[in-house]
């Protein structure tokens, strides 16, 4: 799925193109999450223009943008998952966050009673500890060699990044940690 959204968004404006959205946020986990029409309109702008200029924006400045969509509750949440989403689809050598990579790294999820700056300064950090990881692990040939092997096994045609196959690699062990299988 990873690499039809990556075509796909080759060749049409994410902000625009329903199918895209529809499947990105299926594949992501946004379709669940109780978000509103005004926050995934906002979400898929700033992809679309991330992706224009090939570079992501600012994570922080991205949360905080979000932030000032309400969900369907009325609240206004810290949406970091999501947003390292965003970035990592826009620059794909980027990782991303969510509660599977969290049990991987040991993190704790920033306590909901911090105020919204210190919850994002501790996912800040946390998320530069799993950058600093990729950085060291996609620079090791034996590391490199298992990806590779990887992606030959999964993905043969493929043109996968290696810092995507680590993605997957990762939230997989999350998945079989989070069912006590790992």
């Amino acid at each position: 799925m990873y690499l039809f959204l990556q075509d796909r968004m080759k060749h049409s404006d994410p902000s625009k193109d329903h199918i895209f959205r529809f499947l990105f946020s299926s594949y992501y986990g946004l379709a669940g999450a109780g978000l509103t029409v005004r926050f995934l309109d906002r979400y898929f702008q700033l992809l679309a223009d991330a992706t224009k200029h090939s570079k992501a924006h600012s994570l922080s400045a991205i949360v905080s943008t979000l932030r000032r969509c309400p969900t369907r509750r009325g609240y206004r949440t810290l949406q970091f998952s999501f947003a390292t989403k965003l970035v990592a689809t826009a620059v794909p050598t980027e990782p991303i966050y969510d509660s599977r990579v969290e049990l991987v790294f040991g993190f704790q999820r920033p306590p909901n009673y911090l105020d919204f700056a210190e919850r994002l300064q501790r996912y800040l950090k946390s998320y530069e500890s799993i950058q600093e990881f990729y950085a060291l692990a996609l620079a090791d040939f034996r590391v490199q060699q298992t990806i590779k092997t990887f992606i030959a096994r999964l993905a043969p045609k493929s043109c996968l990044p290696e810092a995507k196959a680590l993605d997957f690699m990762l939230w997989t062990a999350g998945g079989l940690l989070r069912k006590h299988e790992l």
